[in-house]
């Protein structure tokens, strides 16, 4: 089964901070994590589609290995994020090779039904780590390298920020060779895909990156 995102503002939607995936409600991997992931209504209202930031499906890919982490030393984590094509191929491996979606019952009709984002994070970490293992995992493209990502709008450095616009895809993908310190630090600067949403002092991007959490995020990437 191939799973199609799309990104929300290519189908004539706003722009968002959240950089928001779409996807049609009939796929099977929307009925199956509609409980477990944060979907809403795009904003056209549009009633076969629902939207999901993408750091949700990123964080599912974070057990992604990276081969060659030198050849992210010019990607900047602030301007990237994971390429639909990564992302669409990656998800639909793991419903095709390691029955990702399947449900418990043993019904071959049916789909499992995640309760929560921890439920679908653990079972996508186990799918992941078990093809990595298998002889079949070199043919499916999915390891990470300088093709796999999007641009993201520059981030102009700012007197807060301009140490983490120094910060590559290098240096967060070569501790673990995977993209786990990558999606903690999404996760941990907020969103951050449109210039309005990084400049407002009260946002989650401005207090992390040059108040409160500066110490803890400089020191996740150092």
């Amino acid at each position: 089964m191939w799973i199609q995102f799309d990104y929300d503002e290519s189908l004539g939607n706003e722009a968002s901070p959240d950089c928001l995936l779409s996807l049609e409600t009939e796929n099977n991997f929307f009925i199956s994590t509609s409980r477990a992931l944060p979907w809403k209504e795009p904003s056209d209202r549009s009633d076969d589609r629902m939207t999901v930031p993408a750091i949700f499906i990123e964080s599912l890919l974070r057990k992604a290995p990276v081969s060659d982490p030198s050849s992210l030393n010019d990607k900047g984590c602030l301007e990237s994020t994971l390429s639909l094509d990564f992302i669409n191929n990656w998800i639909s491996v793991l419903v095709d090779e390691v029955a990702m979606l399947a449900s418990d019952d043993g019904d071959e009709d049916a789909v499992k039904d995640f309760i929560d984002f921890d439920e679908l994070q653990s079972k996508t970490d186990a799918c992941m780590q078990r093809l990595c293992l298998t002889s079949e995992f070199e043919h499916h493209n999915v390891n990470v390298d300088d093709t796999t990502w999007d641009d993201l709008d520059a981030v102009p450095a700012t007197a807060e920020s301009a140490w983490l616009n120094s910060v590559t895809l290098e240096h967060l993908c070569a501790p673990t060779r995977t993209l786990e310190l990558y999606v903690d630090l999404m996760k941990s600067i907020g969103p951050h895909a449109v210039q309005a949403q990084r400049s407002r002092p009260d946002g989650q991007f401005h207090m992390m990156v040059g108040n409160d959490g500066h110490t803890r995020i400089k020191k996740m990437c150092s």
